[in-house]
């Protein structure tokens, strides 16, 4: 049983750097990766796909999203996780914090930070 939880928490810390070095790709562009939803909340099972929270300071939303879903998708075929990926705009994450939007909720909640800043530091 020790083996099994040990496999997979090298999974998990696979995963963990596949998204740090996603968010990497883009240099400054990046300034937070966070994961959310049922991973970061530990109730995650077999069909639970992996919500990825990029936040990007840079006019190319578009480019930094399609461009993480190739890059995760095929890192997620090699570790076996379905990425879902959010590419927002620090203004984007700004309106989301002043409406108190429930993605903002789940950012603050339940976000675990792979690169960069919490999300209250970064619409501060």
């Amino acid at each position: 049983m020790q083996a099994l939880f040990e496999t997979e928490e090298r999974r998990f810390a696979d995963i963990l750097a596949a998204v740090k070095e996603c968010a990497s790709l883009f240099g400054d562009k990046v300034v937070a990766a966070w994961i959310f939803g049922s991973v970061a909340r530990g109730e995650d099972n077999a069909t639970s796909d992996l919500d990825v929270a990029l936040i990007a300071d840079a006019p190319d939303i578009e480019t930094i999203q399609n461009e993480s879903i190739d890059f995760l998708t095929a890192k997620g075929e090699e570790l076996s996780f379905s990425p879902s990926i959010s590419t927002l705009s620090i203004a984007d994450l700004k309106r989301l914090r002043q409406s108190d939007d429930p993605l903002w909720q789940a950012f603050l909640n339940e976000g675990l930070v792979v690169f960069g800043l919490r999300p209250e530091s970064i619409t501060m």
